[in-house]
């Protein structure tokens, strides 16, 4: 409606100034001052339309993104909720059964091995350490169990976790035959030298040596 107002009242004026007969320059000037009035308004209605289209468009954008956005991370939360059959899943069972075992075992053979006499500094100090890094790991291995397996910890598919607990799994295994292998070693060298010692001490007794010089 202003558009057609305006372009009524610049034919208006230059008919008018034609009707009068002005065709001086001041008459021209007026006629091109009028149309340019009349082309930039029209111009300015093009530009805030195209302005309000856009801007329904990026609007539209926005929300879209937002969905996405909130899609996403309802889909990374849900990732947190540990399926029951992974709780359930015998492995691990297994990790849990054998890591209370290795801790047990090797608490008490540090505790064999500090009160054996029969075992040389460097001897005690190998398997004291031995078994102070198997209790180390398979304490790391047990809390990273517990994070696989508990809500609100970590945002893992099922996939991701199993495999998670199998690598844990052969960790565990791994840890408890080293354990059983140095476990057996140390038992069967403590006893062999008691027995060379016992053997030691009967002969002597059977010759009548004395071990005092």
């Amino acid at each position: 409606m202003k558009k057609l107002f305006l372009f009524m009242m610049a034919f208006s004026l230059v008919q008018s100034t034609r009707a009068q007969g002005i065709f001086n320059q001041d008459g021209e000037m007026i006629k091109k001052s009028v149309w340019q009035i009349v082309l930039l308004t029209t111009y300015g209605q093009y530009v805030k339309k195209g302005y309000g289209i856009m801007e329904s468009r990026l609007h539209t954008i926005h929300e879209i993104k937002n969905g996405e956005f909130s899609l996403h991370v309802s889909y990374i939360n849900s990732l947190k909720n540990v399926n029951p059959k992974i709780k359930g899943y015998d492995e691990v069972q297994a990790i849990q059964t054998t890591a209370t075992a290795l801790i047990e075992g090797c608490k008490r053979l540090q505790t064999d091995v500090g009160g054996s006499d029969v075992l040389n500094s460097n001897e005690v100090a190998y398997i004291q350490n031995t078994t102070a890094g198997i209790l180390k790991e398979t304490s790391e291995d047990l809390n990273e169990l517990n994070l696989m397996v508990s809500d609100d910890k970590l945002s893992m598919t099922d996939e991701e976790r199993l495999k998670q607990i199998d690598r844990l799994y052969s960790r565990v295994v791994k840890s408890y035959q080293n354990f059983k292998s140095l476990n057996s070693s140390f038992y069967q060298v403590t006893a062999g030298r008691k027995q060379a010692l016992r053997h030691d001490s009967e002969l002597k007794q059977w010759y009548g040596i004395s071990g005092e010089k």
